[in-house]
């Protein structure tokens, strides 16, 4: 019986600090057909040396995230992709294994979503923005044919699916997983929760946290008016209303955590929760400044 191959995308740059335990942890997987494929922007730290203990491949690519992701899998030969970031820890060495089970869920299964949690030690800021990412796949849990919640990064996704969307966005420097999530989603594919987590190390500080939310929403805004809305209403065919459904999704996103921080506070008695607000605010208050300025100067 032939076992599908797994090809581990990963692009780094400068990410010595996450990176050995990242491939360090898919390297130890007991899935005996993998090969893991590592696409570098220019690092200048150790993240070459160590990349070249682990992967089958070293690949430079100095553009976009989507242009990156898009070369990894052209240099892959796997069946199934996995779609990782260089931050992000296999927690058991079946990991895998368990995964690519998950494609058999039903016939037209494209894409694996495991769930992200933050790592034991992680700070407040990480917790918090992880049980905001609990919300969204809780949601996809309990309905999982609801088209509007789109599959984000770190996922399995089958190559037949990948080819099928048209790949990778390499226009894109944020949010090409989740375009891509979106076409496959399109195509009429089947995406499934993966409940064992992954462990994702990341969100350390606010100002890491209040960093990303400017890089992704400068990434949209700079995007063409057809990628802007990646979650509520893909068919919109005018830019004010793509413009309308992205801040109807941020609504939407914002209403679910608020809920789900009071549910939270009264179950787990997580002090974490007390932190939405302000990473609610932050993010509000980012992607209205540029959804304003790109109004203002069309």
């Amino acid at each position: 019986m032939t076992i599908a191959k797994v090809s581990f995308i990963i692009p780094t740059l400068n990410r010595e600090r996450t990176l050995e335990t990242c491939l360090k942890s898919i390297a130890d997987q007991t899935y005996p057909n993998k090969e893991i494929i590592v696409i570098d922007g220019g690092s200048r730290d150790k993240t070459l040396s160590i990349a070249s203990k682990y992967a089958a491949k070293i690949v430079s690519d100095k553009g976009s995230l989507g242009q990156a992701r898009q070369r990894g899998v052209e240099e892959s030969s796997g069946d199934i992709l996995g779609i990782f970031d260089s931050d992000i820890v296999l927690p058991t060495r079946d990991w895998t294994d368990k995964a690519v089970e998950k494609f058999k869920e039903t016939q037209n299964v494209a894409v694996v979503w495991p769930i992200n949690k933050a790592p034991e030690n992680s700070s407040i800021v990480a917790r918090c923005y992880f049980l905001l990412w609990q919300i969204r796949t809780d949601e996809f849990i309990k309905q999982p044919g609801k088209k509007s919640l789109v599959p984000g990064g770190n996922a399995l996704v089958l190559r037949e699916a990948f080819k099928a969307a048209g790949g990778f966005n390499k226009t894109l420097r944020f949010g090409e997983d989740v375009e891509l999530g979106r076409r496959i989603l399109k195509l009429g594919f089947d995406v499934v929760i993966f409940e064992k987590p992954i462990i994702h190390d990341t969100m350390w500080s606010l100002k890491e946290y209040t960093r990303k939310q400017f890089w992704g929403a400068s990434s949209m805004m700079a995007a063409d008016t057809s990628t802007i809305n990646l979650g509520v209403n893909w068919d919109a065919n005018t830019a004010d209303r793509q413009r309308g459904s992205l801040a109807l999704n941020v609504f939407i996103f914002i209403g679910r955590s608020v809920r789900g921080m009071i549910v939270g506070l009264a179950k787990e008695r997580n002090k974490a929760w007390l932190l939405v607000p302000l990473l609610l605010t932050i993010r509000s208050l980012i992607y209205a400044r540029f959804l304003l300025f790109r109004a203002l100067r069309e």
